[in-house]
């Protein structure tokens, strides 16, 4: 989706960033500073073999398993989230590391709809 000029999101990012020049000491603190506005809408996670994924913030393990592949989410069973066993609507945050468990005897739960965010799970 492409943002227009006027978006009150862009003139507010423009307007904190112009706030964050005006006072910060030096160039590492203003890129420090934009990082974390850039990707406040997004989450990193790790693969059990160490691949990063981006997915949108609020997502959940199911999101993460579609993300994947189909086919994993289709079969998504369970979940550990930095090696402990957790309920499959578990939101994500920066930095897990998602170990997806799957059964070819699984399929889709309608109640899966309720708590996920990204089209590839619903």
């Amino acid at each position: 989706m492409v943002a227009s000029g006027n978006d009150p999101k862009n003139y507010n990012w423009i307007k904190s960033l112009i706030t964050i020049l005006q006072n910060s000491g030096n160039a590492n603190e203003i890129m420090d500073n934009s990082k974390l506005e850039m990707f406040e809408d997004e989450v990193f996670c790790f693969t059990a073999k160490g691949d990063l994924i981006t997915l949108p913030k609020g997502a959940t393990a199911i999101d993460f398993a579609y993300e994947i592949h189909t086919e994993i989410g289709n079969t998504c069973i369970g979940v550990r989230i930095n090696e402990k066993m957790v309920p499959l609507k578990t939101v994500l945050r920066n930095g897990d590391r998602v170990d997806i468990l799957t059964s070819p005897y699984q399929h889709p739960e309608a109640s899966w709809d309720n708590f996920v965010v990204t089209g590839k799970a619903h």
